[in-house]
């Protein structure tokens, strides 16, 4: 069975990108899961790969966490740095999807390892990795994660981010379209390369809810070229749909919370935060190099706001437009 999992990260700030994650597996297992039944649910892989990974940032065993990103980061102040949970996991896993237990040198390494293509806006050093955890400790991870997968008969085949920095964003916007858009229109293109580069077996497709969205049915029709609709369940917390594309069945779930119901998509998520984390490491780097005292920013609203009212006056000196750095929705 072909399971695909999408989320986003920095979908409210006014700096910085808005990313978007997936991760594509099969799973081998015989039977697999009634495609047909309202409240079915896919193959659970913290079951499966229990000896590599887990859903706690505080693990005797020194497996890989893997849980909502918003949960799994530490908070700032924390005697540890505040990716040191995302990074090793993100590190380790996008190796495996390699087949290496090889880290990445820096993030240009790792966002290359992800299939992020998107240039930056300024000309910013990289940024060398690990920042938060140790080489090691996420090589030995990929192993652990590696062996896990081959035990359970479940691949990981690809870990992935795409990148929307604001100029792009806001081109998006500009066109009347809106966010939720964005996010849905990149979380389709993933979508449409997993079942392409794995056809013939059933699908599960697994998202976030969509802007608060309930209905997605039309949407999908036109996006994934599918036929034989059937609409499973739409309420206050799920969407399902289960639909035949190329002659196989692929159900498609909207969940609210779907970071705890879904590995594939809380992985996704911590995938999605640390390319954005690192992003802003690279963008505070570039602004504090230049303009001394600057304090470093997270990009969310309030503190966005400061850190752009600090470099009001060295707009002209730097040589860069503050409109090119906001976010305009």
């Amino acid at each position: 069975m072909l399971l695909l999992g999408v989320d986003e990260a920095g979908y409210g700030p006014l700096l910085g990108p808005l990313c978007v994650g997936a991760s594509v597996w099969t799973v081998g297992a015989e039977g697999g899961p009634d495609m047909v039944a309202a409240d079915a649910a896919p193959p659970n892989l913290w079951t499966l790969l229990r000896t590599a990974v887990c859903r706690s940032g505080k693990d005797a065993r020194g497996r890989l966490p893997i849980a909502d990103s918003k949960k799994l980061k530490l908070p700032k102040g924390s005697t540890q740095h505040p990716l040191t949970h995302l990074e090793r996991t993100v590190l380790a896993c996008t190796a495996a999807a390699h087949g290496t237990t090889s880290i990445a040198a820096d993030d240009d390494a790792l966002r290359a390892m992800l299939g992020d293509e998107a240039s930056f806006p300024h000309e910013q050093p990289a940024v060398a990795l690990p920042v938060a955890t140790d080489r090691a400790l996420a090589s030995i991870g990929a192993g652990q994660f590696a062996r896990a997968c081959s035990k359970a008969n479940v691949t990981l085949h690809a870990l992935r981010c795409v990148r929307h920095e604001p100029a792009a964003l806001n081109a998006h916007l500009a066109t009347g379209a809106l966010k939720p858009n964005l996010t849905f229109r990149t979380a389709m293109e993933f979508a449409r390369d997993a079942l392409a580069a794995h056809p013939v077996m059933p699908a599960w497709l697994a998202f976030d809810r969509q802007g608060g969205r309930m209905r997605y049915l039309d949407d999908l029709m036109r996006s994934l070229d599918a036929r034989s609709p059937r609409v499973l369940r739409e309420d206050e917390e799920h969407s399902h749909y289960l639909l035949t594309i190329d002659d196989r069945p692929v159900r498609v779930s909207f969940d609210v919370g779907a970071e705890s119901r879904h590995l594939p998509i809380a992985l996704a998520s911590m995938a999605a935060k640390t390319v954005r984390e690192l992003c802003m490491e690279r963008l505070n780097r570039f602004f504090t190099g230049r303009v001394p005292g600057l304090a470093p920013t997270a990009g969310y609203v309030q503190d966005g706001r400061r850190w752009l009212a600090d470099l009001a006056p060295h707009w002209e000196t730097l040589g860069i437009r503050e409109a090119d750095l906001i976010r305009q929705g």
